[in-house]
């Protein structure tokens, strides 16, 4: 652990408010993350979105999941999942999808809508570490692989896009 994980463990256990950080948390659970993806995908139809959304939620659970048994790194000692710690899924997670979801908005001109439901990830970060379930790097290692995600799906997305375009002109 850090230096910095430590400051924010102590900051964390000494500043409870469980009721609120749970029902934060909920956002970027597999529950939370599953509606979601399903609201946007009605809210957002086409295939090249369908595909986006879907790849965003399925690939931050793989991902998470790979990257937590390769690193093994041991949850804060008064955490209540038994699962390891490094990077948050939950905070992975929910940067991809709402990432993803505030890009479709950005794409649509709803620019306000797209930079507001970037709290949502902000937040839950925060309460993985409030409810003492995640060391802080664990967090910021789910914000970057999320962002990291949304980027690359749609680098590789927009990618085929043109391909595809390109091949039909010709």
């Amino acid at each position: 652990m850090t230096a910095l994980d430590n400051a924010a463990y102590a900051f964390a256990a000494s500043h409870q408010a469980p009721v609120f950080w749970t029902a934060v948390t909920l956002f970027g659970g597999v529950l939370g993350l599953g509606i979601a993806t399903l609201i946007a995908l009605y809210a957002f139809k086409g295939r090249r979105n369908a595909i986006m959304l879907t790849l965003a939620l399925l690939a931050s659970i793989l991902v998470s999941q790979g990257l937590k048994i390769i690193f093994a790194r041991p949850r804060p000692e008064d955490a209540t999942l038994l699962t390891y710690a490094f990077p948050s899924g939950h905070t992975f997670g929910s940067t991809a999808v709402y990432g993803m979801i505030s890009f479709l908005l950005w794409q649509k001109g709803l620019r306000w809508q797209a930079l507001a439901i970037v709290i949502v990830p902000v937040m839950v970060g925060i309460s993985r570490v409030m409810l003492l379930e995640h060391w802080l790097t664990d967090v910021i290692a789910g914000w970057i692989l999320g962002a990291l995600l949304v980027v690359i799906i749609v680098f590789f997305i927009r990618a085929g896009t043109s391909r595809a375009q390109q091949q039909s002109a010709r």
